[in-house]
């Protein structure tokens, strides 16, 4: 039987203010699957995981990584409800950024 889609939500700010548009990538270290989302004008990257169709589930282990002019990178696990995490993040001068 199928793992069913648990509806959740994953927050990720950045310890610095992040710019409406940047970018944040979850891997799934634990099952697998990536999922992104652009930071809202509040500098926050929401992300619900069901709403690509990954089975997700507590207790994975993610991999966070935010991309534009800041950078950073951080890992967290999924608890009961969701979970959010604040990413300490490096600014970079300049207009190109890689990963």
């Amino acid at each position: 039987m199928p793992v069913p889609y648990t509806s959740f939500n994953i927050g990720i700010k950045a310890s610095t203010t992040l710019t409406q548009g940047e970018y944040a990538k979850v891997t799934n270290l634990t099952r697998g699957g990536t999922i992104r989302g652009q930071a809202n004008s509040n500098g926050e990257v929401v992300l619900n995981p069901a709403s690509s169709k990954l089975a997700w589930q507590n207790g994975d282990k993610l991999s966070i990584e935010i991309s534009g002019v800041t950078l950073g990178s951080a890992s967290v696990t999924i608890t009961r409800g969701g979970t959010r995490k604040t990413v300490t993040v490096t600014t970079i001068a300049g207009p190109t950024v890689s990963i």
